[in-house]
């Protein structure tokens, strides 16, 4: 969240695909290229995103929707294929 406030998508998805693609974790030099000043407060943006879980009922991850529609919990998501 502090990459996001701190820089536009398109530096945000290539700092998260740098990080992952690294076979060896190494945070001290991915955050030297990638600095956030100081860490943000985002407590508001966390309630909001609880509250939106809470009312559309996503309970776990992943939780699956097809065209606005929830997947019963038995499904997963290699069953798609089955599904659609």
């Amino acid at each position: 969240m502090n990459l996001k406030s701190a820089y536009d998508d398109t530096s945000v998805k290539q700092a998260l695909s740098q990080w992952y693609s690294q076979k060896d974790k190494n945070y001290e030099s991915w955050q030297q290229k990638y600095p956030v000043d100081a860490p943000v407060d985002h407590s508001d943006i966390l309630l909001s995103q609880k509250a939106w879980c809470k009312m559309v009922d996503i309970t776990g991850t992943p939780t699956l929707f097809i065209n606005g529609r929830k997947l019963p919990n038995p499904y997963r998501p290699e069953d798609l294929k089955y599904v659609i």
